[in-house]
């Protein structure tokens, strides 16, 4: 056929043409089409017909460049095109390839307005896949939350193991309960993104598609005048209500998840530095040392709502950094296990830290249990705890610690149901000859040294 006729006839039809090159450039189109886009034919010759598309259609250009290559006529391909002023056509094309009389191969788009049958059911196609997508997206981040549940937990195994090599059992055992704090909310949401995943309407979504399929024969009919087809519409307005604030709370579990996880991470970043850390003296910031200190402990007191407040001095002291730590995270652990049944509107730990005559001083002072009477001179022996699963050498091994250090670690208050207030006192430089009293340094075993 000559290319003059072809124009002619292709000029008559009701439907719209395009013809591109074999780049896919325009070279021409009918009256039809410029209708449909509201335009003249001198806005859209020269242009490629990628420019005709929206965004979310750019992927189906890669079967166009299949059409070009070779494959056979394709029908009823739904799409969109845009008008060079923003028009927007729903269209059902046909695509074909075709060699004209002068030797070109070209490619013709034949294209027809889309009726109601034709978008609802693109409509339905494309909104089911969006979901599938979001549903198949929380499945993922699930089983990432799931992995990094199992990397916590070998973290965890990990951090025992180093601390029983290190000889820093105790302070495990604190940061590991602190990890374990966090883990459980971590697995509560886990368990609730977990829920929500099985509970998604999945199944309704897609009785909803098959029932379009079903009469899509003559959907706009069904539509209309079909009692089950007049409810579609507020279904999926239903649907779009449900999966929205279905996403909402899924996010809000993952950033818990978040928040948790950076929690373990600040408590595993501190318990390295320590891991690493020599046992040699260095100076340091009072309070910078109490608070360091405090921060591991963070997460489980949180988790307890326990208040805790600290007044420290920025003097500087040369001390066993790991040493003290070591110390301060025995006490915080027992003022928040004396905390744990005491039945009060405000559960408070007070932490304080000076120095007087060359001299530190700290202070942990809680208003939990208390000691009872007959337990004060024993609570430094080896081997004696009142938890139900306490090892009874954490005040033990402190108390030695603090004497090592040619210090004492004493509790200097007590009384049942009214708290108690242990105090570390260590020399403020420990390269210096200690000043503390010589019956201090060298009395007998630490659960001599109690001051009541």
């Amino acid at each position: 056929m000559k290319t003059e006729s072809f124009c002619d006839v292709m000029q008559q039809l009701p439907d719209g043409v395009i013809v591109t090159d074999v780049r896919g450039r325009i070279i021409w189109v009918n009256a039809a089409m410029c209708a449909l886009l509201a335009c003249t034919p001198e806005q859209l010759l020269t242009h490629p017909v990628e420019d005709l598309l929206p965004q979310e259609e750019l992927l189906k250009l890669v079967g166009l460049a299949g059409y070009i290559e070779g494959r056979d006529m394709v029908r009823d391909l739904h799409m969109f095109l845009c008008g060079p002023d923003g028009t927007r056509a729903s269209i059902v094309a046909s695509i074909a390839r075709a060699r004209f009389l002068d030797g070109e191969l070209r490619v013709v788009i034949l294209a027809r307005e889309a009726g109601a049958r034709e978008e609802a059911l693109a409509e339905s196609t494309r909104w089911a896949a969006a979901e599938q997508n979001r549903a198949d997206e929380l499945v993922r981040g699930r089983d990432a939350l799931a992995n990094a549940l199992q990397e916590l937990q070998r973290t965890q195994r990990a951090l025992m193991d180093a601390s029983r090599v290190a000889g820093m059992a105790q302070v495990a055992t604190g940061i590991l309960h602190n990890v374990g704090n966090v883990l459980n909310g971590v697995n509560v949401a886990s368990q609730n993104v977990s829920r929500r995943l099985r509970e998604l309407k999945i199944p309704s979504l897609q009785k909803l598609v098959d029932l379009i399929h079903a009469n899509e024969h003559d959907l706009a009919a069904f539509l209309k005048e079909d009692k089950r087809g007049r409810a579609v519409v507020p279904f999926l307005l239903q649907l779009v209500q449900y999966f929205t604030a279905e996403q909402s709370e899924l996010l809000a579990q993952m950033r818990k998840v978040e928040e948790r996880i950076e929690y373990i991470k600040l408590i595993v970043q501190k318990q390295q530095e320590y891991a690493k850390t020599v046992r040699v003296t260095e100076t340091i910031a009072l309070d910078q040392l109490v608070k360091e200190a405090v921060s591991l402990n963070n997460a489980s007191l949180m988790n307890q709502a326990i208040e805790i407040t600290v007044e420290a001095e920025a003097e500087a002291v040369t001390v066993d950094r790991a040493e003290v730590v070591h110390i301060l995270l025995n006490l915080l652990s027992n003022a928040k296990h004396a905390l744990y049944d005491v039945q009060r509107e405000r559960k408070l730990i007070a932490v304080s830290a000076r120095v007087r005559s060359e001299q530190l001083v700290v202070s942990v002072r809680d208003n939990g249990v208390g000691i009872a009477p007959e337990n004060r001179m024993r609570m430094f022996t080896f081997g004696f705890t009142t938890k139900k699963d306490g090892h009874g050498f954490g005040l033990h091994d402190a108390a030695n610690a603090a004497r090592r250090m040619h210090g004492s670690l004493v509790c200097s208050e007590s009384a049942p149901d009214a708290g108690a207030t242990f105090v570390l006192t260590l020399p403020r430089d420990a390269r210096a000859k200690s000043d503390l009293p010589a019956a201090m340094l060298e009395s007998g075993p630490p659960e001599q040294q109690v001051h009541v």
